[in-house]
């Protein structure tokens, strides 16, 4: 589960972390919060490694008092050679919020059903793009 207010830029470098986790979006991430209202900061590495890529930022100091939902959650349901499908959950104290599917062509590299929320957006194409990697690590 990522914050709802990160919007990852590239996948962290693996000097970054002491022991690299198995993060949400298929790798850690390096980006941007943007959750003072839209206006981007680059937080310090703990912060990223330990809120950003992981969600309920309980102790992050820029996460909001008041929002209706503290993690985005993905999960690959199916798919093929042509296309991926996702579904996103969107959670509020550890309980779904909003959920939906996404679709990601993989010959376009394009999410058919972008979410209308861009940071949302950005996170599921990284998600999809960090399987799509994985999947030809372990073919090739």
């Amino acid at each position: 589960m990522a914050c709802p207010f990160f919007y990852p830029l590239e996948p962290m470098e693996r000097g970054r972390w002491t022991s690299r986790p198995d993060a949400p979006l298929g790798d850690g991430f390096a980006g941007q919060c943007r959750a003072n209202e839209g206006k981007a900061i680059i937080p310090g590495d703990h912060i990223q490694k330990e809120h950003c890529n992981f969600g309920y930022p309980d102790s992050c100091p820029y996460f909001p008092k008041q929002h209706p939902f503290q993690a985005v959650r993905f999960a690959m349901t199916g798919g093929n050679n042509e296309r991926m499908v996702a579904k996103y959950v969107l959670e509020n104290n550890r309980r779904p919020y909003s959920h939906g599917e996404l679709i990601y062509n993989v010959t376009n590299r394009r999410i058919e059903n972008p979410h209308s929320n861009p940071i949302i957006h950005r996170q599921s194409i990284c998600y999809f793009e960090t399987f799509l990697k994985k999947k030809g690590d372990q073919q090739g």
